[in-house]
Formats: C-alpha cells, structure tokens, sequence
C-alpha cells in the first residue's frame, strides 16, 4: 500500500549476482534479507485463445536443472539473468493474441506525481508488444493497458517511464502484463518494476 512498490524479482538467492545486467560475483550465494516482494500470483496466466506463455524466474545461464537420472536439461527459454540481484522475471512461449500475467494484488494511492519504470530485455525478433496493465479499485473490471515504449524491440536492457497523472485520485488494485500480437517463442524479460511519486 502507500504511493511506492518496487521489484527486482530477485528471490533473495542466485547463481551469479547482477548490476544493472551485468555480471558482478560469478559465484552462488543466499541472502534473504535483499529479497523482493514477489508476485501474489504464480503463474496466473490468462489468454484469449488455447495458447498459453508461461512464466518463471530467470536465473542466469550458469544455473542448470537435471531430469530425475541427473542428466542436464535444456531450457525452454534463453536464460538471460537478472537486472539487480539473482533473478528476473521471464515470459516465454508462443503467443497467438492477447495473453495477461496477473502479478501484483495492491492498494496503491496515484497522485499527480506518479509514475511506473519497467525495466525489461527482450531476446526474441518479432513485433509482439508488451504493456503495463493496472486494474483500479473503483473499476475492478476493467484492465487499463498502457503502452511500454520499445517493447516491441529486440535489445538490450531497457527502462521505460509510464506517467500515471491521468489517474490521480485513484488506487491500483492490481498490476497485470499484457502481452499483444504474434510470435512463436517469443521471449521477455522484465527485471524491474517500480512505481513512485
């Protein structure tokens, strides 16, 4: 509650520790103290066709998962890392229309001086977009979806400011993702959400 929240998705453990996106201690480590508040849902996903993306935390290439023999597997998405801390938040799969990622339930107070970061790195080449969706304590059925600019890019990591002064007055309930358009394997990255007046 209040008028800020901020993540990294860091899960307060890793196998290499990030800044800024970068590498700093390529070693394991746990600190519980650092962790973020994670998302109140994991993983509600809802679609407007059959076709579903997942979701997951991102821990870096380095991290490898073995089958029940042992045996290393393959990841289902290009393992990027974290932002700031251990992990991120990865969206991935194929994506057919409009697909939302339910993340955060809150009571958030929007004034005149509000405004939302997304710190995010697409891997995959396509045209999908994704946008910041806020769900209102005065309309809680209706998702209001607001561009994130350079979403549709394929690049680096990337930080884009949302001013939410339009909605002044008004409580976040909820902070969705939305994800729009077409692409096989489509991949997202977000490794920071903060909002603050």
């Amino acid at each position: 509650d209040g008028t800020a929240f901020y993540t990294n998705f860091n899960t307060g453990h890793g196998v290499q520790y990030f800044k800024n996106g970068e590498v700093s201690a390529d070693k394991e480590w746990t600190n519980i103290n650092i962790q973020d508040i994670l998302p109140s849902w994991q993983w509600w996903v809802e679609s407007s066709d059959d076709t579903k993306l997942s979701a997951d935390f991102d821990y870096g290439a380095k991290l490898v998962n073995n089958d029940k023999n042992g045996t290393p597997m393959e990841s289902a998405y290009t393992q990027v890392g974290a932002y700031d801390g251990g992990s991120s938040l990865v969206v991935y799969g194929n994506l057919t229309g409009t697909d939302s990622l339910h993340l955060y339930k809150t009571d958030l107070d929007v004034n005149e001086n509000t405004k939302v970061d997304v710190t995010f790195k697409k891997t995959s080449d396509d045209d999908a977009q994704m946008k910041l969706g806020l769900i209102f304590k005065d309309k809680p059925e209706e998702t209001v979806k607001l561009d994130i600019e350079n979403s549709q890019t394929k690049g680096e990591w990337t930080t884009s400011q949302i001013d939410l002064s339009a909605y002044a007055g008004r409580q976040i309930a909820a902070i969705t993702l939305e994800f729009e358009g077409t692409a096989d394997n489509y991949q997202m990255n977000v490794g920071g959400l903060k909002v603050s007046d």
